[in-house]
């Protein structure tokens, strides 16, 4: 559960959030379901973009924020740097004449905690927060998950009233009737009071994280709202659509207007279209695919990863995710995979023993990962993989002409005498002739040689002879330098 109270003395809940920028999505969830932000910054990281991310969230919730500057135990700690880096940016604080708190602290060694707790009850009364423990409750859905026993679950923020076992709730779409509650401890309870975060058991659909919940009289009322919000959403997904249609319908106009502008007047006749056959092989595109299906642990989890992977800077492989959702693979996974040949990836899940073997009978890979880098990372190699190796030339010495023999006879031919003055000359390899600094061949050999004896390899220090591949006008003081051919995996990024 990413909802954890203090409940010494005041209560007060926090929403953990990751800092990682593939979780912008659920920071802003949880900037829009608190009544403030504490805001953690690193003493000796100062500023960072996800900093500046939380601050602009903050600010469009119109959410009041306390800042806390942690790792202060550290030798190259420099909160008043941090300070005037959070001024910079326009968050006023208490000390230069504004009114953001701000706390230095350690986690770790846990100082300046109470100093921490004491500046966020502070806010919390010049806010003047209420609520009422006797009403019908309301809150804001957090995150949400399938579970094989106990069905579709969700975590919730109470922000009003007192949510109870066996009621009857709505969250945008979706409703149900709960049927148990559990804390962040994992223990049962009957009742979660305002500023209390638990776990929902008994919806009948998996709700939306960031919807609104609220408790209604009875399942009728619970199912009527629930239709009623579904008709607006529809509604509202209708008039985005008449939208997009009509501005693409103005753009197409205004296209056709300036082609009539710029064509000359031609006097008006009768024209016969004739449709045009496309070749399908020249239409493709050479874009590799790779294809995934994402199963993750929560719901919030789900959108990260999406976001991870529409974020990829590249636009050397298409990235299609055939299914994503909520909980373990299952069958059905498998198969939708196996029909588009796409790899199953998991995460937060843990590795399950029973999904591996499912996975690997059906000759799939399979990636379960519990840290977001990790997954970026195995997912970019993934995708490289699908694109054509490249040759790189790597040196491996050269060698200098001491003389150039004329051989005759049957298989007449050119062959030079070498010195090897550094690294190797290999038989197989790729053979460059300087003259004077100027490359003047490059190929492969037909011999090389050590007296009447075929040599792989001539080392540094030897004398060799080597004969040359469609190149006989070798002098002597030439220099030419070897190559082995090596196959690079191309990168994404490049």
């Amino acid at each position: 559960m990413g909802a954890v109270p203090l409940t010494k003395g005041n209560t007060i809940t926090f929403l953990d959030t990751p800092g990682h920028e593939a979780f912008t999505a659920m920071r802003a969830r949880g900037a829009s379901a608190t009544d403030m932000i504490v805001l953690v910054v690193a003493a000796d990281d100062g500023v960072m973009p996800q900093t500046l991310e939380s601050i602009r969230h903050a600010k469009a919730a119109n959410v009041p924020v306390v800042v806390a500057i942690n790792k202060c135990d550290r030798d190259n700690a420099e909160p008043e740097r941090v300070k005037q880096e959070l001024m910079q940016h326009d968050l006023s604080l208490e000390e230069f004449g504004g009114d953001v708190q701000a706390v230095e602290v350690s986690a770790l060694h846990r100082l300046h905690l109470d100093e921490l707790k004491e500046a966020i009850i502070l806010q919390a009364e010049m806010a003047e927060l209420t609520a009422s423990p006797t009403a019908p409750a309301t809150g804001v859905v957090i995150e949400s998950r399938t579970d094989k026993h106990k069905g579709q679950l969700a975590t919730v923020v109470v922000r009003d009233g007192t949510l109870k076992v066996g009621d009857f709730v709505c969250a945008d779409t979706v409703f149900g009737r709960i049927k148990a509650l559990t804390d962040d401890a994992g223990k049962r309870v009957k009742t979660a009071p305002p500023s209390t975060a638990v776990e929902v058991m008994g919806w009948k659909e998996l709700p939306d994280v960031g919807s609104a919940f609220q408790v209604v009289k009875n399942e009728k009322a619970a199912r009527r709202l629930a239709e009623e919000n579904e008709n607006i959403k529809s509604l509202e997904e209708l008039d985005s659509v008449k939208e997009i249609v009509d501005e693409r319908r103005k753009q197409e106009q205004e296209e056709r207007e300036l082609l009539l502008q710029q064509q000359p007047r031609r006097r008006r006749r009768r024209r016969v279209f004739v449709p045009r056959v496309k070749e399908a092989d020249a239409n493709a595109s050479d874009i590799p695919v790779y294809s995934v299906v994402v199963k993750t642990d929560v719901q919030g989890t789900t959108e990260a990863v999406l976001e991870l992977i529409n974020g990829l800077p590249q636009n050397k492989v298409e990235c299609a995710v055939v299914r994503l959702g909520v909980g373990p693979i299952t069958e059905s996974d498998v198969e939708l995979a196996k029909s588009f040949n796409a790899d199953l990836v998991t995460f937060g899940i843990g590795e399950s023993k029973a999904e591996a073997r499912m996975v690997e009978s059906a000759g799939l890979h399979y990636m379960a990962h519990s840290v977001i880098y990790k997954l970026l990372d195995d997912l970019q190699e993934r995708m490289a993989s699908l694109l054509p190796q490249t040759v790189q030339l790597n040196s491996t010495g050269t060698a200098q002409v001491l003389q150039v023999f004329k051989l005759t006879g049957r298989k007449s031919a050119i062959v030079a005498g070498l010195r090897v003055t550094k690294g190797s000359m290999v038989r197989k390899g790729v053979f460059r002739v300087f003259r004077k600094n100027n490359l003047i061949f490059e190929g492969r050999a037909a011999s090389l040689k050590q007296g009447k004896d075929d040599i792989g390899t001539a080392a540094k220090g030897m004398e060799c002879g080597l004969q040359l591949l469609e190149f006989d006008d070798l002098k002597e003081e030439d220099v030419i330098e070897c190559f082995e051919e090596v196959s690079v995996s191309p990168s994404l990024t490049d």
